[in-house]
């Protein structure tokens, strides 16, 4: 899922702290890397049960600026056409990928939820 904010006045670099503290918190370990306007943060742990792997990127300058959360444990036709597997009775065949996804979507939920009170808080 990507964000865009607009007119927020946001330190890109505290943004990327609150990031990088989020999933510390977790107990995930994280890999930073910055180029000119973009910073990657490849984050890798465990979430409940399972092992996830995330990347955030944050692009733009303070006035405007997308934030991007990626899964590449989750397939993203997955996210599409989840409720038609179920619905078709396909969902047993694709139990485990459907249980990644519910994780990676509590995980994305909260994510974002602190995402939003972070921007909120830091806005100049």
């Amino acid at each position: 899922m990507k964000t865009r904010w607009l007119g927020k006045n946001i330190d890109l670099n505290i943004l990327q702290h609150f990031v990088e503290d989020f999933f510390r918190k977790k107990g995930f370990s994280l890999f930073t890397e910055k180029s000119g306007s973009v910073v990657m943060i490849l984050a890798k742990g465990k979430y409940g049960e399972n092992l996830i792997s995330i990347t955030v990127k944050i692009e733009g300058n303070p006035m405007d600026f997308y934030v991007e959360l990626i899964s590449k444990d989750v397939p993203a036709w997955l996210t599409s056409f989840s409720f038609f597997l179920n619905y078709l009775g396909l969902g047993y065949f694709y139990s485990k990928k459907l249980d990644m996804l519910a994780v990676y979507k509590a995980l994305e939920e909260e994510f974002w939820n602190y995402l939003d009170e972070v921007v909120d808080k830091c806005k100049e």
